[in-house]
């Protein structure tokens, strides 16, 4: 996905791959997967999805998110998606400006959901100042 990002180069990702990994820690190997309601164009193409039909997916998402019923029609379409896609996500990367007196730095934290409601449980895994 890294490389499908404009302005990404060969070099920029190249550099950037070993900070770079996708996390196993809080998601079940069931849950992973690209979630369709927030992937860009880049990413929907990069599914393998046709550019008409990525296209009409951003332009459907823009009023209503994409149900597991519409997930089910295009993994029933392109079976090449079955795994791959979900409606929700369960982690999430927080960027977040650390003003002090005396300096102003940046926070980088990643937060996983975990459980279903009303015992839905949040933990940060990892937080980092830079």
């Amino acid at each position: 996905e890294l490389a499908m990002v404009p302005g990404m180069t060969l070099e920029r990702v190249q550099r950037l791959a070993p900070f770079v990994k996708v996390s196993q820690s809080l998601v079940a190997t069931g849950q992973r997967g690209i979630n369709i309601n927030t992937a860009p164009f880049e990413v929907l193409l990069g599914l393998g999805m046709q550019q008409a039909q990525a296209e009409e997916l951003l332009k459907e998402r823009l009023n209503l998110p994409v149900t597991q019923a519409q997930v089910q029609q295009l993994i029933a379409a392109d079976q090449t998606l079955a795994g791959r896609i979900k409606t929700n996500s369960t982690e999430f990367t927080v960027y977040a400006r650390v003003k002090t007196p005396s300096r102003t730095s940046w926070a980088r934290a990643v937060v996983g959901v975990l459980g279903q409601s009303p015992r839905r449980k949040t933990v940060v895994r990892q937080i980092e100042f830079h």
